[in-house]
């Protein structure tokens, strides 16, 4: 998996992305999320939703773990 695969991910499945930076390579990555979409939700909501998204790679053994930092316009 690379990271472009990974950004266009997100951005075709989560909703108002305003910036997407992610590191890591092979099976690991560390993934920083900007979007209002997190508005009203606990960083648990966030993290579920986020980690939902990508279950199938998770699933197959295309990715092996992520780490996430996500945050609205309004925590940056």
């Amino acid at each position: 998996m690379d990271k472009d695969f990974i950004e266009k991910y997100i951005y075709d499945n989560l909703e108002s992305v305003d910036e997407c930076i992610i590191d890591g390579e092979g099976c690991n990555f560390e993934i920083s999320i900007i979007s209002n979409q997190f508005l009203d939700m606990t960083m648990l909501q966030r993290h579920k939703l986020v980690m939902a998204i990508f279950e199938p790679f998770l699933r197959s053994g295309e990715l092996h773990a992520l780490s996430l930092k996500l945050k609205t316009n309004q925590e940056i």
